[in-house]
């Protein structure tokens, strides 16, 4: 990870411009649908409740702060000795603050309705003069919108975790895919990169996991050395204890949770198996996800974490870090919004003149670690 640097309070914007929906692919009249309701998504990953990972803050302020007082300034207190006289001192009260930086990002689109033409989508288009308009019809409420819905949240999931107002691509020093486009990681400082800050000046708070740089023959990360050595026996479990038990007690104590990948779960539930010759405990929450727990403590797998790390930290060769594991309560991680609600408006408008449709979203977003000491992290 990133050393600990000053941040610029205003972030990048990203602009996401889409000129042509492609639905060549789906052929009209091909027997298969009668009505676009019908029509069936891909397979992806099952989306994470953003809400469910960390603490949501809506309707703050560019520059805004957060505010704790610090109990523990105030000790240590009780003083050897007592009767008449005695020293008399004061109550040492400090406090903590914390600053939100947002970040503004967007997304626009221009969707122009011919590309719906010898399509299954264009029996669902406007008739006469209202051809060219696709607000109100199964185009825009069954296709258009819960795509953007699902790509706008997964912009938010993105940016709260990986965001980085210094990320750079491979070749130029840093760890983004050569080909990424940075405008699109560069919004705002997510929260990997505040627990990087973090654990520069807290190295303690910091357990390295050697799989993520382990070489082959030739002396070079790879895709396969990497797997192999967090599959060697006892590797997997010995991240999760080690962050366990250097974690400040006060996490165990009030809800800490274990964040991790999925292919870091995938190996630790291997190698537990292995060596316990027992599955895991888990439970099954109401969305059908399998919690598993850990010393009495949630593991929530975050498979968003390996999708980013896959398509944006990832060199052709390697990936960057892809065992992660982050061991806090889920009230000290914090996103915030200067919105109402973190999932901005979806506009779509009409434009007359060039008979197109343009879709737009504006918001902004920001991170923060609560208190610093209250993580232990695995990277």
């Amino acid at each position: 990870m990133t050393s600990a640097r000053r941040w610029a309070s205003n972030c990048l914007t990203f602009n996401f411009f889409l000129t042509m929906v492609n639905f060549n692919a789906l052929t009209a009249d091909n027997g298969a649908i009668r009505s676009l309701s019908e029509l069936m998504f891909t397979t992806t990953y099952k989306d994470s409740d953003l809400a469910a990972l960390v603490n949501l803050k809506t309707g703050q302020k560019n520059g805004g702060k957060m505010d704790w007082l610090n109990l523990y300034s105030a000790s240590p207190q009780g003083l050897k000795g007592g009767g008449c006289n005695p020293e008399w001192g004061s109550l040492p009260l400090t406090g903590l603050e914390k600053t939100w930086a947002m970040g503004k990002y967007h997304i626009a689109l221009e969707i122009c309705a011919d590309v719906f033409n010898n399509t299954i989508a264009e029996y669902a288009k406007n008739k006469g003069t209202a051809v060219n308009d696709l607000r109100g019809t199964e185009i825009t409420s069954e296709v258009i919108m819960p795509v953007v819905d699902r790509a706008l949240r997964l912009a938010i999931m993105r940016l709260a975790w990986f965001g980085d107002t210094n990320a750079d691509i491979f070749t130029n020093g840093g760890h983004i895919t050569n080909t990424v486009n940075l405008d699109l990681i560069n919004v705002c400082d997510g929260l990997f990169v505040k627990i990087a800050d973090v654990v520069a000046n807290a190295p303690k708070q910091l357990t390295a996991i050697a799989a993520n740089t382990a070489q082959d023959g030739n002396n070079n990360i790879t895709y396969a050395s990497q797997q192999a050595a967090i599959d060697v026996a006892g590797a997997a479990l010995k991240v999760f204890n080690d962050v366990y038990r250097a974690a400040d007690a006060r996490i165990k104590q009030n809800g800490g949770v274990f964040y991790c990948t999925q292919m870091l779960f995938d190996a630790f539930q291997l190698d537990y198996e292995r060596q316990h010759n027992a599955t895991i405990p888990f439970e099954t929450v109401a969305d059908g996800r399998i919690i598993a727990t850990f010393r009495g403590h949630k593991i929530v797998v975050v498979p968003e974490w390996d999708a980013c790390i896959d398509a944006f930290e990832n060199n052709g060769t390697a990936w960057h870090n892809p065992f992660r594991l982050l061991f806090t309560p889920r009230e000290n991680l914090f996103v915030g919004t200067t919105n109402d609600d973190v999932m901005a408006n979806i506009d779509l408008d009409f434009d007359t003149r060039t008979q197109t449709n343009l879709l737009y979203v504006e918001s902004d977003l920001a991170t923060n670690i609560g208190e610093d000491s209250m993580f232990q992290v695995a990277y």
